[in-house]
Parts: C-alpha cells; sequence; structure tokens
C-alpha cells in the first residue's frame, strides 16, 4: 500500500516539475522573442504591444 503511495506522488511530483519546467521556458521564450522584435524594429511605442499580442 505505502509503495502505490509513493509511486503516486512521485509521479505527480514529475508531471508538476515538468509542468513548472514547461512555463518557464515558454515564459522565457516570449521574453525573448519580445526582445528580438523589439531590437528588430527598433524600439517606439507600439512594437511592445505587437510582440506581447504576437
Amino acid at each position: 500500500m505505502v509503495m502505490i503511495v509513493m509511486v503516486m506522488i512521485v509521479m505527480v511530483m514529475t508531471v508538476a516539475m515538468s509542468m513548472i519546467v514547461t512555463m518557464i521556458v515558454r515564459l522565457g521564450m516570449g521574453v525573448f522573442t519580445h526582445a528580438i522584435c523589439v531590437a528588430a524594429l527598433g524600439g517606439g511605442v507600439n512594437q511592445p504591444v505587437i510582440a506581447l499580442r504576437s
């Protein structure tokens, strides 16, 4: 019984970790793309809005 609980906890932990990592990667990529867009378009006021929408 204890073994089953342990396995379930490990599985939940693994899934949670992978989800967190995916979120961090997506956020990082979003910021990275945003920075490239702003740099490529030479800054300005409207570019960040466009970058965030895409």
